[in-house]
């Protein structure tokens, strides 16, 4: 990862609580070591970036980068009309538009795998017994058997 690329990161990553940051840093570092990354860049730490903030961080890293990385090349020519425009130097929210767009897939993604159950989201598991709904007139299983004598 170059140094302009881990600037840009820093500062977005900076903001994050300490999971979340820490969880975004190991996939930058990830993504520095990809060679798919090679072809735009710019645009894929851009995205990353502008984009860390609203980020669920329960998908599995390797699924995030390549979801991340088929977004960019999707998009790539929608992102590259903005970051060339010379507005989006006083305002970097226009990409927020199309950025939005990897945001919505990748909570689509967390929520249809926690409804699979394959995200475990530190739920508290509550495990509630009741006794029989005789009010307690049932002796089961410690009733004296009164007939038997001794």
């Amino acid at each position: 990862m170059s140094q302009v690329h881990r600037r840009i990161l820093t500062a977005a990553l900076g903001r994050l609580e300490k999971e979340q940051a820490v969880y975004f840093a190991d996939i930058a570092e990830k993504l520095g070591e990809d060679p798919r990354t090679e072809r735009m860049p710019n645009l894929v730490y851009l995205v990353l970036a502008d984009t860390v903030p609203f980020m669920p961080t329960y998908l599995a890293k390797k699924e995030f980068i390549n979801r991340l990385l088929r977004f960019v090349d999707r998009n790539h020519r929608r992102l590259a009309r903005i970051i060339y425009d010379p507005s989006f130097l006083k305002d970097k929210t226009l990409l927020t538009p199309v950025t939005g767009d990897f945001v919505a897939e990748v909570v689509a993604a967390t929520l249809m795998h926690h409804e699979e159950g394959e995200i475990d989201a530190g739920e508290q598991i509550v495990h509630r017994l009741v006794f029989d709904e005789s009010g307690g007139t049932l002796n089961f299983p410690y009733a004296d058997d009164e007939d038997e004598d001794d």
